[in-house]
């Protein structure tokens, strides 16, 4: 787990070129992915992360849809929330937060082949002595995403 804390791919980032591919989304599925289960016990859960997320969406006017809505919904995207968290002894935690979106895709050589893409994301790592801040990490990401999100659909 260490490893992928450190180590990632060259991957969409929050930019003027991926910005644009955030134009027009009809809604977004917040995806959170799990936490390990002693980061569980002490505090931090996926209905948490996926309270906060979906709470700052829509007050932000961003639709929030269920999976059904995404997945019959053209032109959604997944929101995907990853915060790979670990316990650092009595020191408190290192952390790495990831929010991205996944939309699907065609293959200009051959648009018959659609796929999920990560169009755009931001990430941050760092050291947390209490899981709130990891918490509030999360959030600050969300908003960046609700920023680069507005920023191409201002509301009317």
């Amino acid at each position: 787990m260490t490893l992928t804390l450190f180590c990632g791919n060259a991957i969409a980032r929050d930019t003027e070129l991926t910005r644009p591919t955030l134009k027009g989304l009809k809604g977004v599925y917040g995806l959170v992915e799990s936490f390990d289960e002693d980061i569980v016990k002490d505090g931090l859960t996926v209905k948490t992360i996926k309270t906060d997320v979906e709470l700052k969406l829509r007050l932000a006017g961003i639709p929030v849809l269920s999976l059904d809505e995404f997945v019959t919904t053209v032109g959604s995207a997944d929101l995907y929330v990853n915060a790979s968290v670990l316990k650092y002894g009595q020191r408190g935690y290192i952390y790495s937060v990831e929010v991205a979106v996944l939309q699907g895709v065609s293959l200009l050589r051959s648009p018959g082949i659609k796929t999920l893409a990560e169009t755009w994301s931001v990430n941050m790592f760092g050291t947390a002595p209490d899981l709130k801040d990891v918490r509030e990490s999360i959030k600050d990401q969300v908003d960046q995403f609700i920023n680069a999100y507005l920023s191409v659909n201002p509301k009317q």
